[in-house]
């Protein structure tokens, strides 16, 4: 599958920048062609209600936004850990901007209000470059890919293009029994919280890649008890109902991922009836793909997805009937 038809190019249009931009960095990044481009990353943050909500934003150009690509990073995990993404992303096409949020945590938002939130956000944002949904692609993974597709099966955004990286729509506890526990504790104890098994090496073959996650000050390894039990209850509605969602869909999966388990991801692709859907499996992968030893390979794989179907024509979406 690994070969995918190219499609029109988007339409050119003119677009007005944000002026919301701050905290503002500066790196070089030395591309394919060997010409040395200024690429830009910004920090940023809005309040709905009381969810106040970080986010990064990346540019190449300082030109007008004609392609938006939102990035939704696993659990445990914030914004930053998918810059190497977010900069190829930005370098291979003139005018993209990609932007990445830190998801809140489940004090500030319970995991099961995250989709209604996302359509906020994604929406806002969108409106800052004066960029239409469909203009907008997404790429996703593992908790947040659960959360974008419960997302676009909900509100239906008449997004470009989707990408879910190795999506959590089974959590791998690895205990027996550990699910019936996990719902007993949260009867007795609804504040509870566990802390997870995965270990870097569980993540990523790349042993620097286990490492820095492994040494992340950042990174919290505890969840709570009620957003394990929203995921897998969000999660089977989400693979019942793949079928809603009509938007070009790339499904990433890794054949040694440990952390979470690939039939629910093969049903979820089986159901799908957008008519371009496509399946790729690393072989020898773990979870973490866009942190994988090959992850050139996974980022070569979504940037030519992105590209083929940047405003191109798609199915109409429907509404999810859960």
């Amino acid at each position: 599958m690994k070969t995918l038809n190219k499609v029109a190019q988007p339409k050119s249009s003119v677009r007005a920048q944000s002026s919301s931009e701050s905290a503002a960095k500066t790196v070089e990044v030395r591309t394919a062609i060997e010409c040395t481009t200024l690429l830009t990353e910004h920090e940023h943050k809005i309040t709905f209600n009381t969810a106040a909500i970080a986010y990064r934003t990346w540019r190449a150009d300082k030109g007008h936004a004609c392609r938006a690509v939102f990035l939704f990073h696993r659990g445990h995990e914030y914004s930053a850990r998918l810059s190497e993404l977010a900069e190829a992303i930005v370098l291979s096409k003139p005018g993209t901007i990609v932007v990445a949020w830190d998801a809140p945590s489940a004090s500030e938002v319970a995991f099961a209000e995250q989709p209604a939130l996302i359509d906020r956000f994604v929406n806002h944002v969108a409106r800052n470059y004066n960029l239409q949904l469909d203009e907008v692609a997404v790429v996703a993974h593992s908790l947040g890919a659960v959360s974008a597709a419960a997302w676009i099966e909900d509100f239906a955004p008449p997004l470009c293009a989707l990408v879910l990286a190795t999506p959590a729509f089974e959590i791998n506890l690895h205990v027996p029994f550990a699910w019936q526990f996990l719902s007993l504790l949260h009867r007795i104890r609804p504040q509870s919280t566990v802390r997870s098994f995965v270990k870097g090496r569980h993540l990523t073959r790349d042993p620097d890649q286990a490492r820095a996650y492994e040494n992340d000050p950042l990174i919290d390894s505890s969840i709570d008890v009620t957003s394990l039990l929203d995921v897998r209850r969000i999660s089977r509605r989400v693979v019942k109902n793949a079928h809603t969602i009509r938007i070009p869909t790339l499904l990433l999966t890794a054949s040694d991922d440990v952390v979470v388990k690939r039939e629910p991801q093969s049903a979820f692709h089986q159901g799908m009836m957008a008519s371009q859907r496509y399946y790729i499996e690393y072989p020898g992968a773990r979870h973490a793909v866009f942190h994988e030893a090959n992850r050139n390979e996974v980022f070569a794989d979504v940037l030519h997805f992105l590209d083929a179907f940047s405003n191109s024509a798609k199915e109409p979406s429907t509404h999810s009937s859960s």
